[in-house]
């Protein structure tokens, strides 16, 4: 300012009063040139001159936040302040593929920006948890979902990976794999009692020949698809 100074208000010439400061030539009539046009109300892409000019420019940064501020409140409802935080991250992230500024983003979320950098890092994958978790779905489908978390927990093992039981229950709770237990068995309600039948056999269980007298009986066989019967009819010969 004291270059321009000297050629504004005491009468220098551009030449006397760059060979008076010791500035390049070409500075001064930049310098002064740029006085000329602040005096018109033009505001310098450089550091201005004059107070006015001073002030414009002070202000410009606040104008520019604030126009950044009210486009990114158009694209951030405000129930989405109030939410969880991986609502929030999800929110972030996606205004940051809109190319909004990160520090801008968590201000308005309140949200800490070392929260989202964190959230925002891939983590790697665990090679064997993936494996774990296969195994753990291809038994539970080859075993028509009969096992628990006991039984789970001993093939897992005998296939070579080292968990224990309650690993397990939280692996299958997590992959939402429930035992199906069989139904239990129940006789169906029978109406009137029958009639005793006469005890023709009198525990004559030794026939002299075939066919005279005959046996039976029924009973039940629990398989992983449910319930069978058994009959059996025999000759006591």
């Amino acid at each position: 300012m004291q270059c321009v100074n000297l050629v504004v208000n005491q009468g220098y010439g551009i030449a006397q009063a760059a060979s008076a400061m010791q500035v390049g030539l070409s500075s001064m009539h930049r310098w002064v040139g740029q006085y000329k046009q602040e005096i018109k109300g033009v505001t310098p892409p450089a550091r201005a001159f004059t107070l006015e000019q001073q002030r414009i420019q002070a202000l410009e940064p606040e104008n520019r936040q604030l126009k950044r501020d009210n486009y990114l409140l158009k694209k951030l409802p405000p129930v989405y302040r109030h939410r969880n935080a991986s609502e929030q991250q999800v929110v972030a992230l996606k205004l940051k593929k809109a190319h909004f500024n990160v520090t801008d983003i968590c201000r308005h979320l309140k949200y800490a920006r070392s929260i989202y950098y964190r959230r925002a890092t891939p983590k790697a994958i665990d090679a064997e948890a993936v494996q774990l978790r296969a195994a753990v779905r291809h038994i539970h489908a080859d075993v028509y979902a009969t096992y628990g978390s006991r039984r789970m927990c001993v093939e897992i093992n005998a296939q070579g990976f080292a968990v224990g039981r309650y690993k397990v229950r939280s692996l299958m709770q997590a992959l939402q794999l429930k035992a199906n237990r069989p139904k239990q068995h129940r006789y169906p309600v029978a109406g009137k009692p029958s009639a005793v039948a006469p005890n023709s056999l009198n525990r004559q269980f030794n026939p002299s020949f075939t066919n005279k007298h005959w046996t039976g009986d029924i009973t039940y066989i629990r398989i992983n698809q449910g319930w069978l019967y058994l009959a059996i009819v025999l000759d006591l010969y």
